[in-house]
């Protein structure tokens, strides 16, 4: 696969929120180690998984394995069965299978559109799950879903979306129904726009 598309379009994420973090003073109480997030549903593009994948070892995409087989098991026919809000997607305390137990990401250089746009504001104690309706995040405008769909469109004509843990686990161990999948096709964004001039 091409990965060329995937880690363009995520520079450019980082030069528009370095830009925009310059420009507008923002400031984040997220601190390295920090991972009160990562344990929030991660929507990303199969392409963004593959990325990811690409450059695991082997000894890492093994345990990865067991951990999309629990996601599957645990998480995925709730979702599938209550649709599940974010706050509830907390209280699973299903944390993505990337994190490691230091509460670093191993996958950090390769981490997908979401994770990189995705900042609080206020206090960190905020992010505690009993709190973490009270916490204020950073949106960025020029980073929309949609605009990250179009752009890889662009490229390949079709996007699957899904969470990653998702993903990782039809790549890795096969077919899996988690209820928040989509394919999307550039005729479907066709009709986007036409809808958004309208």
């Amino acid at each position: 696969m091409n990965f060329a598309p995937v880690k363009a379009y995520l520079a450019e994420i980082d030069e528009i929120i370095v830009e925009a973090r310059r420009d507008h003073g923002l400031r984040t109480p997220c601190l390295k180690g920090c991972c009160a997030c990562c344990s929030d549903p991660l929507i990303t593009w199969e392409a963004e998984a593959r990325y990811i994948l690409d450059s695991l070892p082997a000894e890492q995409v093994s345990q990865l394995e067991g951990a999309v087989r629990w996601w599957a098991i645990q998480v995925a026919p709730v979702i599938e069965i209550e649709k599940l809000d974010l706050m509830a997607y907390r209280r699973l305390m299903a944390p993505c299978p990337l994190l490691g137990p230091d509460g670093l990401c191993r996958c950090y250089k390769r981490r997908p559109m979401a994770c990189r746009t995705f900042f609080a504001v206020s206090h960190p104690e905020r992010c505690a799950i009993e709190h973490r309706a009270d916490q204020l995040f950073i949106v960025f405008g020029q980073l929309t879903f949609y605009s990250a769909n179009l752009k890889l469109l662009e490229v390949s004509g079709e996007v699957t979306v899904d969470h990653l843990t998702a993903h990782f686990h039809r790549i890795l161990t096969g077919p899996i129904k988690s209820g928040q999948m989509q394919h999307i096709t550039t005729k479907q964004t066709k009709l986007w726009k036409a809808k958004a001039q309208t």
